[in-house]
């Protein structure tokens, strides 16, 4: 399936999640909370064969690898079920493992000028040979 397909399906899944589960998925990223460890099994074992493993696992990797998600998983943050109710709690390991992703993506983040003056040089030599040229 092309990524595009991919993205639109796993787009898809996610808006079933939310229309299921209302109390657990959001399409408001700010409602996002950290879900319960395991909470695919209970998705498959609640919707049957309306997704398959391998959807779902994809659709809640995007929604799990959400940075206002991955801002949730705190020490000791309240996981949630299907119904939104208390399913355990964020570990050290989980919310250092969220720490290091955030670092590691703040890392790969080029500059804010990066993108740009690359740009900007590219544009003056264009320029430049641009003018030589016409000389």
């Amino acid at each position: 399936m092309p990524i595009a397909q991919n993205r639109s399906h796993s787009a898809a899944v996610l808006e079933l999640l939310c229309a299921q589960f209302p109390r657990c998925f959001f399409r408001d990223e700010a409602r996002r909370q950290p879900l319960k460890v395991g909470i695919h099994n209970d998705v498959l074992l609640a919707l049957g064969d309306a997704v398959t493993p391998s959807e779902l696992a994809r659709a809640l990797q995007i929604y799990v690898n959400n940075r206002i998600y991955q801002s949730r998983l705190r020490l000791s943050a309240t996981r949630i079920d299907l119904n939104g109710e208390p399913a355990g709690t964020v570990s050290a390991a989980e919310a250092a493992f969220a720490r290091a992703k955030e670092r590691a993506r703040k890392e790969q983040r080029p500059t804010s000028s990066s993108p740009r003056s690359s740009l900007a040089e590219l544009r003056a030599a264009g320029q430049r040979r641009k003018a030589e040229a016409d000389s």
